[in-house]
């Protein structure tokens, strides 16, 4: 399944990931403003934040903390409550505890996987990851 993720055009990729994030309600838009060729798109829900997407290169294994660094800025500078930031691949450790000390939601393959599983089949079981970001936006985690 993740083969097919992989090969998807990035135009094909890009829609794969809004169309999951509009399946469970959340408001889509292209990303704008001086730093639109790192925001892949913005997700709001019912008023509840702005959330920024970053979806960062396919196959990358151990994606480090500069990635998550420049984007905490990019959501300072957008007036952002947070950013989500997407890869088939993996993060580092150190990505993980810093993410953790900032308004950064991380996606890893696996969680992909999970996300793309609950799109196209519907799994109620698959529903860690959407249940997670749904909690999150619930709860004003961003603010």
């Amino acid at each position: 399944m993740m083969a097919s993720v992989r090969e998807l055009s990035w135009e094909g990729y890009s829609s794969l990931i809004a169309d999951i994030f509009r399946r469970r309600g959340h408001a889509v838009f292209a990303g704008e403003g001086p730093d639109s060729d790192v925001i892949d798109m913005e997700l709001s829900r019912d008023g509840a934040g702005r959330l920024l997407v970053n979806c960062q290169l396919r196959g990358m294994r151990q994606i480090s903390t500069a990635p998550l660094e420049e984007m905490v800025m990019v959501a300072e500078r957008n007036g952002a409550d947070a950013v989500l930031l997407i890869t088939d691949g993996d993060f580092s450790p150190e990505a993980h505890s810093f993410a953790a000390g900032h308004p950064l939601i991380l996606v890893d393959g696996d969680a992909l996987l999970e996300l793309v599983l609950e799109l196209t089949l519907g799994n109620e079981s698959e529903r860690r990851v959407g249940t997670r970001i749904a909690r999150l936006f619930n709860r004003g985690a961003f603010n």
